[in-house]
């Protein structure tokens, strides 16, 4: 295993491009990463057991937090080659199983095709000393793949690199999980390009439980692709994290350059992403790429600098480069809280070919806070902090802006009421350059701050802003890269503690918190102790203070954790782990309780002292083990009632006492709502019988996502084979558009880019929309038959792997009223119960999107519809006469032609 210390990380960094390719040991003797994987290979494995050390298939381990019932080594049990001279692919897929660990000894592994991850279950890749991956030359393909449709539960990639210096050679990793992913000690050693349209990225990872974490540490590649390779959204992408991801990822100490569209595109989905430590040099788009509450960048280094690029400088695709940054806050369509924060980060911007600013707030991100963070900008004309006019304010404090940039201003605010600049250093010196330029942003603060620029040094138009205690002479601290800053939440604060605590608010209510340690305690730069209207303390060998809602504060500290307490919702994390408080006894677990209201007061009576199951019967207590959650996904309320067999019970988050509006349990049926961000959850025995949300909620029954509308049906859709194929397949140099209307079921394939694209293909139900780019390609596979087609580009399009003509077809938005004249409409909006329909037609039938919901319960096949709605609009176009119709249910039926 790579060491996590300062000393072997900046002798890693002393080694050159060239040399660390190929050397053991970097000059004066140092070891570097590999040369320290040799040393340690015994080490890891002798981390297994004793059982799995021998080679037992039939040992039970645990590596970084996942479980695994069986250990294979891949060389011993298998007979794969470790020499690179055969591949191991079908070693590969024998050695794959459920709950399976596979250990890789040191030498070189020639894998020449894509593996699919069995889902479902943990899956575990180890290796023992130096272990490097050689895909074949010319390859661009995801190496080991986990996919949307059937996630793996948890996945460990550890200890093992890749060698992907062939010509046009590129390989990488995808895993969509359930519960997480823990990659450690991967490389990337060669340059990441490939001739085609797209190029697979180094990894991406989605966690699809809210309460899971996964952890992304020592992920290095020093030479992604190309800096200027951004090809229409196409290109590689260092970190890729997408939608379905709601869980939390951390990102620790991970070294990521010259990638051509990100060095990490991480902000389009619901969930968490925690960047902590780690380099990002010469990314194109943005060196790291977040959004929302719960975000942050925290301790890295970023540049962006041509003398420091070692890629080739190709004019070609420089003139179209997209924009270089080192940080973009942006979260498009997702509705996440605002909060999203850059601290204790190190930024330098040199003159480049497509400048931009170094933290850019777009006008989808709703704000960002930047703390002890120092930009040393020399490009003019942008700003070094600026937001596009989103109505949301910029939060500076303690922040150093340094450089000879010109013109504009070094902080810019449009449309931003309440930004607050407050404790920072703005020393620009290029000519007129403005200090900090507010414009329609009312309720805005500067003060307490020096601003020596040659212009005005705070510029405010149709505002009203104040201002105090403004300076102008003082020098600004300059950014440093040294060592690529390991440690995050150091900074300026510098303290020479080994370990770090933090304490995150999970909820609404403010959580009170009292720990103590072993040896010593020193609060970190989040830590409220001074001027707080609730002061943290640090007292000895005792930390003690509270948390607000969307609240961190932070410690470290030498030695060990000897208690904690929490009270309220709040979890703890030691050095980036979380702490199960359970092993001290503490009042809170630090289980997040939202509330199913903003507004409520956050009870804690659970409902769960008695047995409210209803049971009568004399039997024995029910085994309430399994467990259903309600999660707010929009601004609205949502309501909802859950039906199971045997018994329920409220569980910490459901408010059934002193609420505004009230979660009930009767018997085997729990009813409520929760509001914006809240979450309410039970607990249960037996399945889950019936189920109804009215309103933006998801729902999850033993931590999985279900769709209510499967709970109880049996319409058969489930046992669709989507059998038939689809693929569009780009015949020019312009973005051609596509969607894609099919009769019963429908699935994305390999080549769709639902999660790893700056331009991502959808499937929602039975439809599917996207794009292909120059040399691209989209596939699908189906059920049923093609009801509508439409295209918008260069491309043509194949069924079954003959080429047919969109015109022949009906557009997918239901815009081909011609060819289907007439509506059919059911609407189930005034309804509290779910109605199920059936109807047949003498000619075409197709579902109608701009009508009601598309989703996959609802089965056109054949000229007949079977579907159900509930709370909701089912819509369908169609030639012909209506043959018959049959409802169940109280929905509203309406019949509209056109002819």
């Amino acid at each position: 295993m790579a060491s996590d210390n300062d000393a072997d990380r900046r002798a890693k960094d002393e080694v050159t491009d060239v040399d660390a390719e190929k050397a053991d040991v970097t000059e004066g003797g140092r070891l570097d990463r590999r040369s320290y994987l040799k040393l340690t290979g015994s080490a890891a494995a002798a981390a297994l057991g004793t059982a799995a050390a021998a080679g037992s298939a039939a040992a039970q381990t645990s590596v970084n937090g996942i479980s695994f019932d069986r250990t294979v080594d891949i060389v011993e049990d298998h007979g794969a080659d470790n020499t690179g001279s055969q591949s191991i692919d079908s070693e590969l897929e024998s050695a794959m199983g459920e709950n399976t660990l596979i250990t890789f000894p040191e030498g070189t592994y020639k894998v020449t095709q894509r593996h699919e991850l069995p889902g479902g279950t943990n899956v575990g890749f180890l290796g023992e000393g130096e272990v490097r991956f050689v895909p074949s030359q010319g390859s661009n393909f995801r190496m080991f793949n986990s996919s949307t449709n059937s996630p793996a539960d948890q996945v460990l990639f550890k200890n093992i690199d890749f060698d992907i210096r062939a010509d046009n050679t590129v390989t990488g990793l995808r895993f969509n999980t359930r519960n997480g992913v823990h990659v450690e000690n991967v490389e990337y050693v060669g340059r990441g390009i490939h001739p085609d349209g797209e190029v697979t990225n180094a990894l991406t990872v989605t966690i699809s439980n809210p309460d899971a974490t996964g952890t992304v540490k020592n992920l290095v590649a020093k030479k992604g692709s190309t800096w200027a390779r951004y090809k229409n959204g196409d290109g590689r992408v260092g970190i890729g994290v997408y939608q379905p991801h709601v869980g939390t990822l951390k990102v620790i100490d991970c070294h990521l350059a010259e990638f051509g569209n990100n060095g990490m595109y991480t902000s389009r989905h619901n969930g968490k992403v925690q960047v902590e430590g780690g380099v990002f040099r010469n990314n194109n788009v943005a060196g790291v790429r977040i959004g929302g509450q719960g975000s942050y960048v925290d301790g890295a280094s970023f540049e962006i600098d041509p003398e420091t690029y070692t890629g080739p400088r190709e004019s070609g695709y420089e003139s179209n480069a997209y924009s270089m940054r080192a940080v973009r806050i942006e979260q498009r369509k997702f509705d996440k809280p605002a909060g999203a924060e850059v601290r204790n980060c190190d930024i330098v911007v040199r003159d480049h070919p497509a400048p931009n600013e170094p933290i850019e707030v777009k006008d989808n991100a709703k704000s960002v806070i930047v703390r002890n963070t120092r930009i040393e900008q020399d490009v003019d004309g942008v700003a070094s902090i600026g937001s596009e006019s989103n109505g949301h304010p910029i939060k500076m404090d303690g922040v150093s802006l340094t450089g000879n940039a010109g013109g504009g201003a070094a902080v810019s605010a449009p449309d931003s009421p309440n930004t607050v600049v407050q404790n920072c250093c703005i020393q620009q010196t290029g000519d007129g350059r403005d200090g900090v330029k507010l414009n329609n942003s009312d309720g805005s603060v500067v003060q307490d701050s020096n601003i020596n620029v040659p212009g005005e040094a705070v510029n405010v138009s149709n505002s009203s802003v104040d201002t105090a205690n403004i300076t102008k002479g003082d020098t600004c601290p300059a950014p440093s890269l040294d060592g690529g800053s390991g440690n995050p939440s150091e900074g300026s604060w510098g303290s020479d503690l080994a370990n770090t605590v933090t304490v995150e608010s999970t909820g609404s209510e403010r959580a009170t918190y009292e720990f103590s340690v072993s040896e010593a305690l020193e609060a970190g730069l989040q830590a409220n102790v001074t001027n707080a209207e609730y002061a943290d303390a640090v007292e000895g060998t005792t930390g003690t203070g509270s948390v607000a809602q969307y609240g961190s504060d932070n410690y470290r500290f030498d030695g060990e954790v000897t208690d904690f307490t929490v009270d309220g919702p709040a979890d703890v994390f030691v050095n980036g782990e979380q702490l199960d408080l359970s092993q001290f006894g503490s009042a809170d677990s630090g289980t997040s309780d939202s509330g199913s209201d903003t507004s409520d007061s956050g009870s804690t009576d659970s409902g769960s002292t008695e047995d409210t199951s209803g049971s009568d019967d004399g039997s024995t207590t029910p085994d309430l083990s399994r467990t259903v959650r309600v999660t707010s996904t929009g601004s609205e309320r949502a309501t909802y009632e859950i039906g199971v067999s045997e018994a329920i019970e409220a569980g910490d988050g459901a408010n059934v006492s002193d609420a505004e509006y009230l979660d009930a349990v009767e018997g085997t049926t729990a009813s409520g709502s929760v509001a914006q961000h809240g979450s309410d959850d039970y607990a249960f025995a037996g399945d889950v019988t019936s189920l109804s949300v009215d309103g933006p909620a998801d729902v999850y029954v033993d931590g999985e996502q279900v769709d209510p509308a499967n709970v109880g049906s049996d319409d058969g859709s489930d046992d669709v084979d989507p059998s038939r194929t689809l693929r569009v397949a780009s015949t020019g140099s312009e973005r051609a558009t596509y969607e894609i209307s099919v009769g019963e079921a429908l699935e994305p394939g390999e080549n769709a880019n639902l999660t790893g694209a700056e331009y991502p293909d959808v499937v929602e139900g039975t439809t599917a929309s996207g794009s292909v780019a120059q040399h691209g390609t989209d596939d699908y596979a189906f059920a049923g038959d093609v009801t509508a087609l439409s295209v918008d580009g260069p491309a043509d399009v194949y069924v079954d792997g003959e080429q047919v003509d969109p015109a022949n077809f009906g557009d997918a938005d239901g815009s081909d009223a011609a060819d289907y004249p007439n509506q059919v409409v059911i609407d189930g909006r005034e309804v509290d119960a779910t109605s199920d329909y059936t109807f047949s037609v003498s000619g075409e039938l197709a579902k109608d999107p701009d009508a009601g919901s598309v989703n996959a319960n609802d089965v056109v096949s054949e000229g007949t519809a079977t579907g159900q709605v509930n709370g909701g609009i089912d819509g369908y176009r169609f030639s012909g006469d209506v043959t018959s119709f049959r409802i169940t249910g109280s929905a509203a039926v309406e019949f509209e032609s056109e002819e």
